[in-house]
């Protein structure tokens, strides 16, 4: 086998020997676009994701917010990636929405949702940025601050001298609680949540 010329490309079903660069998912999200004549829904990720994907030896996938054959597409990938955006549905973590709280995206949650659980199942590296990081919380049994200079969070978490934040107990553990798995439906294996059977 010829190593040195051009990476190879896998035929249908068939992976080759040849080291080709991590292919890395990330979620993407519709919203309305405007470019040129067309004003559409578009899905949507800032050009910085998969800039920096690319930037790191990976090449980025950018995966449209459907929760419909998630297990299939997370096979094929090497590493996820969940993007920050709009705020999460406060129902994902058990709460009402703040009056502040803006641009719930429903079918994102749901796609996104989804995606995590296949993740989780397969083993999949994964790493949630901002509202990615959150939704891994939520469906995790944690729960959110909607809005940090609110009455509720006031006062909570106390600031150190160098101006970082200081945890006053360790981080929660991994097993999502009954009431996760009620709201991103999952059961837990090894401290993730995975696909209820």
């Amino acid at each position: 086998m010829d190593l040195t010329g051009p990476p190879a490309v896998p035929s249908r079903g068939h992976r080759t020997l040849v080291r080709m660069a991590p292919l890395i998912g990330i979620s993407g999200y519709v919203e309305l676009a405007r470019w040129g004549p067309w004003d559409r829904e578009s899905t949507v990720l800032p050009q910085v994701y998969v800039t920096a994907v690319h930037a790191a030896g990976g090449r980025a996938v950018v995966i449209p917010p459907f929760p419909e054959h998630v297990a299939e597409l997370v096979a094929r990938l090497d590493g996820l990636i969940l993007a920050g955006g709009s705020d999460l549905d406060p129902a994902l973590y058990g709460a009402e929405p703040d009056p502040r709280t803006t641009g719930i995206r429903p079918a994102r949650d749901a796609g996104e949702v989804a995606l995590l659980r296949a993740a989780v199942a397969a083993d999949l590296p994964t790493l949630g940025i901002c509202r990615g990081m959150q939704l891994m919380s939520a469906c995790a049994g944690g729960t959110l601050v909607q809005h940090l200079e609110s009455e509720a969070h006031r006062g909570t978490e106390p600031v150190s001298t160098s101006g970082t934040r200081s945890a006053r107990s360790p981080a929660p553990g991994w097993p999502a609680s009954s009431a996760s798995a009620a709201r991103c439906p999952a059961t837990t294996t090894r401290g993730w949540p995975t696909p209820a059977r």
